[in-house]
């Protein structure tokens, strides 16, 4: 504020705004993952089409984006989804929001 460097915002809410941030790190996050073949350099980007995929640590906020934007994609989506976390009752919560089986797959101790 004191060198001038803030941006103006000219939006009708803040609240639609502020999600702009957290939802940017979920998507580059997914773009970001890479595979490769053994004895090639040749990095594939972005998530595995019906591959396996896991998130740790799953079932707060931004790992509720995350399983959101996984399985919400239209262009490819993991063949089998399964979420962990330390919180049941978090985990109880992600597992009403997204049908098991269909959706995501619940991962307990």
């Amino acid at each position: 504020m004191e060198q001038d460097c803030l941006l103006a915002y000219e939006g009708k809410g803040y609240y639609p705004a502020s999600l702009a941030e957290p939802l940017s790190c979920v998507i580059g996050a997914m773009h970001a993952c890479y595979h490769a073949s053994p004895g090639s350099y040749v990095h594939k980007m972005d998530i595995k089409e019906k591959g396996d995929m896991i998130i740790l640590a799953g079932a707060g906020p931004m790992g509720l984006a995350a399983i959101n934007y996984a399985i919400s994609r239209e262009d490819r989506h993991p063949g089998r989804l399964i979420v962990t976390d330390i919180d049941q009752e978090r985990l109880t919560r992600a597992a009403g929001l997204y049908r098991p089986g269909v959706a995501a797959k619940k991962a307990y101790n």
